[in-house]
């Protein structure tokens, strides 16, 4: 059975949830399944509702996953592209720049808080790629592009190091 949750205004921005007021998804949240759930999800219900199974509480069962997803959807993007089917490759762009955004927050220990301010929490992060922001509002404004396909692909490689980077701090 569906679950729905209320998209809350501060994760209302172009290209994402637009039209949309409400997120269907499956229960139970399990972390080790993040990318088989709409994006934001565990955001959004922690923000409402609390989390039992916080991603950002046990990244190692859900960010390696993620990124093996991610290879497997960069394909699939790269031959969208290709064959010039923009408009699905659009669409898989902005979902998978949404879960870069999730796995960034959570890779710095929380919940996205958020669309609206994103620049500016960004900004506070210790564990990102290079101009994180700059990037991402690019491929915000523009995901239909085969240079926003690029710079995903970038930023997805850069924030697998900064999560390895982490890891080894963090064994210290």
């Amino acid at each position: 059975m569906l679950a729905k949750v209320k998209v809350p205004p501060e994760f209302k921005r172009d290209p994402f949830f637009f039209a949309q007021d409400v997120i269907s998804f499956q229960p139970p949240l399990l972390r080790h399944k993040t990318h088989h759930q709409p994006i934001f999800i565990y955001d959004i219900v922690a923000k409402e509702e609390g989390l039992l199974e916080a991603p950002w509480n046990s990244l190692e069962d859900c960010i390696p996953s993620l990124f093996i997803e991610w290879k497997t959807q960069e394909k699939i993007l790269h031959e969208q592209f290709s064959l010039r089917k923009v408009t699905n490759a659009k669409e898989i762009v902005t979902e998978w720049s949404g879960r870069f955004l999730s796995a960034l927050f959570w890779i710095n220990g929380g919940p996205l808080q958020g669309l609206t301010a994103l620049e500016a929490n960004i900004q506070k992060l210790t564990y990102k790629p290079v101009n994180t922001s700059e990037r991402v509002l690019f491929l915000l404004k523009k995901p239909g592009m085969y240079h926003s396909f690029v710079q995903l692909s970038e930023l997805y490689t850069e924030l697998q190091k900064q999560y390895a980077i982490k890891r080894i701090r963090l064994k210290k």
